[in-house]
């Protein structure tokens, strides 16, 4: 395991503390994994469980084989969190969690609910999962824990992995250096031109050899209307037939579970050739300058909305149009971590969180102006208190 045993125990203690804080005894944490990555971060975070069954794999009722890529921990009496896999052959070594309920049959379902009536668990337990667990399962859960309150609490994991210990902060340094140099060879591939798919390659290439991985590598191109949408093949991300030329903007990010599962997402625009137009210079050096400012307003303290009211503010004032893209993304950024977290920084909306030092986050803005198209760009940070570190060190000018 990449965490030593003890900053597992560390995650354990500030969950029972949460729950108590709650008034509720026990939890009920579901996550998905098998190949997926949006939803697996409660029970790895608690458990270092990942599965690697298929998460498409579909249920086959009349069998009674169900949740493949699904796994539960449950968590009561101050106890190590007992893992329910959909894998019961996972290598031990790699779990932090020596309590296994092994599955007995094909559904996981059932067999956490097992699990929970053979603890003797009762009454109000939080429940992890509401917005993930299809509602067939939902209810079978209900129908196998007749004494059992499920209370949705799908925020309570997410808000201890909120406060990063300064081991995820040193992971989140190695996950910098790692999409830096996938970032850097995807941006020079970029400006060299080619296809979509190509410059894609280059990155994800570069991030793999590297031992890191990717969910997504979209990458837009053209002049105008072309870069309306946000990228140029939505299954895939990018194009294998979509040629970019000299004098093309080309928006590009590579974003996923960059290293050990922790999430990076920046993204960069350039022009193909490296020689932009005054009117595509300015705007792409707009958008940079606005992400910069943003930045240095997060200060440990500040509200959330002091920092979108500023990105408004200076969106308006650089005349921005708005496209697909930007109504795609109508915020300035997120909690990242195992997978993006609290707080979204939505565009007009009042928020009153505050960010607090060592928080990571991602900071992103999409301009778009008629005449020449849309650009965009995000940087990933660490909080802290007197200036902000950033994670990844690509240029923001490709000219």
């Amino acid at each position: 395991m990449y965490f030593p045993q003890e900053e597992y125990e560390d995650r354990w203690n500030r969950i029972y503390d949460e729950l108590r804080s709650r008034g509720l005894d026990a939890a009920l944490i579901w996550s998905r994994s098998g190949g997926t990555h949006e939803r697996c971060g409660d029970v790895l975070y608690l458990t270092h469980y990942y599965s690697s069954r298929s998460g498409h794999v579909p249920d086959l009722v009349d069998f009674d084989w169900m949740g493949a890529s699904f796994a539960a921990v449950i968590m009561a009496d101050g106890e190590p969190p007992e893992l329910v896999p959909d894998s019961p052959e996972y290598p031990r070594e790699l779990l932090a969690t020596d309590r296994l309920a092994l599955p007995k049959t094909r559904n996981i379902i059932r067999e956490a609910a097992r699990a929970v009536r053979d603890r003797g668990i009762e009454g109000r337990v939080a429940f992890i999962g509401d917005g993930l667990l299809p509602h067939r399962y939902a209810r079978i859960l209900e129908d196998e824990l007749p004494g059992v309150e499920l209370v949705p609490a799908d925020d309570l994991v997410e808000s201890i992995r909120l406060f990063k210990s300064p081991r995820e902060l040193e992971c989140y340094r190695e996950a910098g250096e790692i999409v830096t140099a996938a970032l850097d060879a995807q941006m020079a591939a970029a400006v060299r031109g080619g296809t979509q798919a190509e410059v894609a390659a280059t990155g994800a290439a570069e991030l793999m050899r590297r031992g890191g991985a990717f969910h997504m590598v979209p990458v837009g191109s053209g002049q105008r209307e072309d870069l309306d949408y946000f990228v140029g093949e939505p299954i895939t991300g990018y194009s294998p037939s979509i040629v970019m030329k000299p004098g093309d903007i080309v928006r590009t990010w590579i974003y996923g579970p960059i290293w050990q599962g922790y999430w990076c997402d920046p993204g960069r625009t350039a022009v193909v050739g490296g020689k932009p137009s005054a009117r595509q210079r300015d705007l792409i050096t707009a958008a940079n300058d606005i992400t910069q400012r943003m930045i240095d307003a997060i200060r440990p303290g500040t509200t959330v909305s002091e920092v979108t009211q500023l990105g408004d503010r200076l969106r308006r004032e650089a005349g921005t149009a708005e496209d697909a893209t930007s109504a795609m993304f109508p915020i300035y950024g997120h909690g990242v971590g195992l997978f993006w977290e609290s707080p979204r920084l939505v565009s007009g909306a009042d928020q009153q969180e505050r960010f607090h030092e060592g928080q990571t986050l991602g900071i992103e803005v999409f301009l778009s102006w008629q005449d020449v198209g849309s650009v965009g760009v995000e940087q990933n940070i660490i909080v802290g208190q007197e200036e902000n570190e950033l994670l990844m060190t690509t240029d923001l000018e490709w000219w």
